[in-house]
């Protein structure tokens, strides 16, 4: 990221929509052959993907901390799991 012209204050949400649109896709991959139960699925995955994220952002960085960011993340990580949760069970 240094050596583009990306400024700072776009990196937040751009990472923030490609998180979600990947948790998007993995639950809707994890969900196909399920045929119920796509909003807890959905759920925990997205979970696990955001937690597993923390933990080795925290493993990686002693100065990591919670923050509104990461706050948002998780939310957008549980929601998008959950919509892909919905998708997965309900394709044919």
């Amino acid at each position: 990221m240094t050596y583009t012209n990306i400024q700072e204050n776009t990196i937040e949400p751009v990472t923030i929509v490609i998180t979600g649109i990947s948790i998007l896709l993995g639950s809707t991959i994890g969900n196909r052959k399920m045929k119920k139960n796509g909003l807890i699925n959905g759920a925990i995955i997205g979970g696990i993907y955001m937690i597993s994220i923390y933990l080795v952002s925290s493993l990686l960085n002693s100065n990591f901390s919670l923050n509104g960011l990461s706050i948002i993340m998780i939310v957008v990580g549980m929601i998008f799991g959950v919509l892909g949760g919905i998708i997965g069970v309900n394709q044919k």
